[in-house]
């Protein structure tokens, strides 16, 4: 039965394709983590209710969340005016990198982390999660490898923009698990979970606003 439902989620997938991203699905990720994020609020309403909570704790709750929601914006929207000005199957390429290196690096790191534990190394760096540190370390690499694939299409790749990409990622990791660190809170949402929902929301609106001319290519 698991193996049947992973096999129609990638049938939708394929045939709910989605502006600049290609596959559909990166929209049941965006809907599982918003899913997950609204859970999470849902909880801490009633903990506010309840009084276990002042309405100080929520507003910095808020703050937290908001700086990389518009950071992945921001970012966003440098992308995918990249992506807008060479169009076809290129404006995927662009818009992917986006998602696909802080999911690779969540990946490869769970599994040297999982390496790591193996032989009692539980701390790389101290304050952080080893997870943390290796994917800090990935996400450049995802991308300089997604460069290679840019390049391998033909194409030049705007290396500082994708320069950009790599550091505004790993800072915004990093500074995420240190805010966090240092002031705990099970109710927040962390970086890798914020933004295939930002992403796969803000290429949705630009590209039917028609502002970046990015079209999804035929199949």
């Amino acid at each position: 039965m698991f193996v049947g439902a992973i096999a129609v989620l990638i049938w939708l997938a394929d045939r709910l394709p989605l502006p600049g991203l290609d596959s559909g699905i990166w929209l049941f990720v965006a809907f599982g983590e918003l899913s997950a994020a609204a859970e999470r609020f849902g909880e801490l309403s009633h903990v506010v209710r309840s009084g276990l909570a002042n309405g100080g704790d929520v507003v910095f709750l808020l703050l937290r969340l908001s700086i990389p929601v518009v950071v992945l914006v921001f970012l966003t929207l440098a992308v995918r005016r990249r992506a807008g000005a060479e169009g076809g199957e290129a404006s995927v390429l662009w818009s992917k990198i986006l998602l696909w290196p802080m999911f690779l690096a969540l990946t490869i790191g769970s599994y040297v982390n999982g390496a790591l534990l193996s032989f009692n190394v539980t701390s790389l760096v101290r304050g952080l999660p080893n997870i943390t540190v290796l994917m800090v370390l990935l996400i450049p690499i995802v991308v300089f490898c997604y460069g290679q694939a840019y390049r391998e299409h033909g194409r030049r790749p705007a290396w500082p923009l994708l320069v950009v990409v790599a550091a505004v990622e790993a800072l915004l990791l990093l500074l995420s698990d240190l805010v966090s660190y240092a002031t705990p809170s099970s109710y927040s949402v962390g970086v890798t979970a914020l933004a295939p929902i930002v992403v796969v929301v803000a290429c949705v609106v630009i590209a039917a606003s028609g502002r970046d001319g990015v079209t999804v290519p035929a199949r």
